[in-house]
Formats: structure tokens, C-alpha cells, sequence
């Protein structure tokens, strides 16, 4: 078992013609409890929540007049009865797929996870919407 766990949320953003992801993470112990409960590892703040200071941010702050839904978004989450880790994504990314992951990889220090459509993740801007 790992000795830390990194969970948090994600925005692929892409107006202007480059891709960037905007992202916030967190890092648990592997035994740390949730108000949620004890199955799940997860980022607790809502992407609404985070959305105005990360977009301001990153970028040179270009992307802070989009509000939190307009980019296609996701949630790195830890299952920790299965011992995975599980992101749950706008299915729009599927076009980028191969790209995204990897980043996505990258960004939060994972080598591999279950990945999974969240229709709770739609978004309106972007060459994704086209």
C-alpha cells in the first residue's frame, strides 16, 4: 500500500486554440476518514467551490470569466477498499483521451486508475462543444 494518497479536481480548458488543465489536489495518509465516509478517499470541496481562485490562478488568470461548469471537468477520487484510484470525467474528453490521461497521470502522481463517464460532468465551452 502506498504511504499517500492524492485526490482532488480538474478542468481541461481550451479556448484560444491550447489545451491547459487547471487542477487542485490534495494528499492524504492512506487511513485518513472522510465526513463522507470510510470507503472513499476523496477531495472534498466541490468544483464550484474552487473554481474562481484556481481560474484566476492559472493561465495569467484568462480563463477567470468562465464560470466552473464551462469547461469539461473532473474528480480524482481513492477507493479504498479496492485500493484504486477512480476518475470520473466529462465524457467530451474522450476526443483527447490518450493526451488528457496522461496528463492527468502526471499532474497528481498516479500510474494508473479506473476511468469513468460522469454525466454529472457537462460542460458548454470549448473546442469539446463544437
Amino acid at each position: 500500500m502506498t504511504d499517500k494518497i492524492t485526490v482532488g479536481v480538474f478542468w481541461v480548458c481550451d479556448e484560444g486554440g491550447s489545451m491547459g488543465v487547471i487542477y487542485d489536489k490534495e494528499t492524504y495518509s492512506p487511513d485518513w476518514q472522510s465526513d463522507f465516509g470510510d470507503e472513499f478517499i476523496i477531495y472534498e470541496k466541490g468544483h464550484c467551490e474552487v473554481w474562481g481562485k484556481l481560474s484566476r490562478k492559472f493561465f495569467g488568470g484568462k480563463y477567470s470569466n468562465y464560470l466552473y461548469d464551462d469547461f469539461p471537468r473532473g474528480r480524482v477520487t481513492y477507493d479504498k477498499e479496492e485500493g484504486v484510484y477512480m476518475i470520473d470525467f466529462d465524457g467530451k474528453l474522450k476526443a483527447k483521451f490518450s493526451a488528457i490521461k496522461a496528463k492527468i497521470y502526471s499532474l497528481f502522481g498516479l500510474e494508473k486508475a479506473v476511468w469513468q463517464v460522469d454525466n454529472h460532468y457537462k460542460s458548454t465551452k470549448g473546442r469539446f462543444n463544437a
